[in-house]
């Protein structure tokens, strides 16, 4: 909520965006093994300037059931980077579900305090959004980008 509070109220705040670490279990062939992720807001690449070696920047985390994928993981768990509507299964609740790839990130640099090696869209209920008191505040990080004219 803080984002969305910040902005409505704070005119210099251009855009935001909303990062929670998260941990998954990813379903391969031949095993389980849990992952570090981070659930993102869908516009993450309008306010980061990680680039891309494959997919849109502008649509990669719009569906719910999408992921994007390091050029690391990809190499992992395809053996290539051409990896655009294969799909990876993540644990949801009891049972195993399909993500599509839809974008290729360059490997994070060592020198950013965001890193990651998958990052699928940050999903928040309607009735999350309807408790003004609820700020989700101690699990997540708000990241704001301010508009550079209000600021003077």
């Amino acid at each position: 909520m803080q984002g969305v509070i910040f902005a409505q109220n704070i005119p210099e705040i251009k855009s935001f965006v909303r990062v929670q670490g998260a941990f998954n279990d990813i379903r391969t062939k031949n095993e389980i093994k849990g992952y570090d992720m981070l659930a993102v807001d869908t516009n993450f690449f309008n306010v980061f300037t990680f680039p891309l070696l494959s997919g849109n920047s502008n649509t990669a985390l719009i569906d719910p059931k999408s992921i994007v994928v390091s050029q690391k993981m990809a190499l992992q768990f395809f053996n290539t980077t051409d990896v655009i509507g294969k799909t990876i299964d993540l644990k949801e609740g009891e049972a195993f579900v399909p993500f599509k790839i839809t974008a290729v990130s360059q490997n994070t640099p060592q020198n950013s305090s965001i890193k990651f090696d998958f990052l699928v869209p940050k999903i928040v209920d309607k009735a999350e959004y309807s408790d003004k008191e609820n700020w989700f505040n101690f699990f997540q990080n708000t990241f704001v980008l301010l508009d550079k004219k209000e600021l003077y």
